[in-house]
């Protein structure tokens, strides 16, 4: 029920598949994040698929960062808007 932060930075917190999933299903309902920092969290293909539904939602967020983690190029396609080719 956020309605003021822009900007969340969870560099470096090891956070879980599970905890991934739970911050997605958040951010559907969330209006006002803007920015959205991940780098170095071991985030895999899973959670960045996790993220692609949430952005068919979300319209709020313009930035994801996700250096330093496990994504691969497949999953980083199904992030982008317009989608990379």
């Amino acid at each position: 029920k956020n309605k003021t932060i822009k900007r969340l930075d969870l560099f470096k917190n090891k956070i879980s598949h599970q905890g991934i999933k739970l911050l997605a299903d958040a951010l559907k309902k969330n209006s006002t994040l803007q920015i959205l920092e991940l780098n170095n969290n071991n985030i895999g293909d899973e959670g960045a698929k996790y993220f692609a539904e949430m952005l068919a939602v979300n319209k709020s967020l313009q930035l994801i960062g996700l250096l330093d983690n496990l994504v691969m190029y497949e999953a980083i396609k199904e992030l982008s808007t317009p989608p990379l080719k």
